[in-house]
């Protein structure tokens, strides 16, 4: 048998969880990123989380340009982050992949 100098590495799954900041008021919001809410747990599961692409930030308030429910079937579009959501984060690659599709699937179905 020979003996291989190049060997595929071993698959690791990395399940790190991503954590929040503790105040959207100190966070540094970029145009058109991906963010997932939350009202109470500082690590935002994307199970229970508001998906959001934020827009712009006048004082204290956010604006979304678009946002879900973490089942991305229905979206509301241009408004304010309603009140009580105390954490966030950015999405990641996949989220914001399932983010984009659901948008588009979505407003593809509701135009007419």
């Amino acid at each position: 048998m020979k003996d291989r100098k190049f060997r595929r590495p071993p698959v690791v799954h990395r399940t790190k969880r991503r954590s929040c900041q503790s105040s959207i008021l100190f966070i540094r919001f970029r145009f058109g990123e991906v963010y997932l809410f939350h009202r109470t747990d500082s690590h935002c599961p994307s199970r229970s989380s508001l998906w959001a692409m934020f827009d712009k930030r006048i004082g204290d308030d956010i604006y979304l340009e678009s946002s879900s429910n973490n089942k991305l079937r229905r979206f509301e579009l241009w408004h304010k982050l309603p009140q009580g959501y105390d954490y966030c984060r950015l999405a990641t690659r996949e989220e914001l992949s399932n983010f984009m599709f659901s948008l588009a699937w979505f407003e593809a179905k509701t135009k007419r």
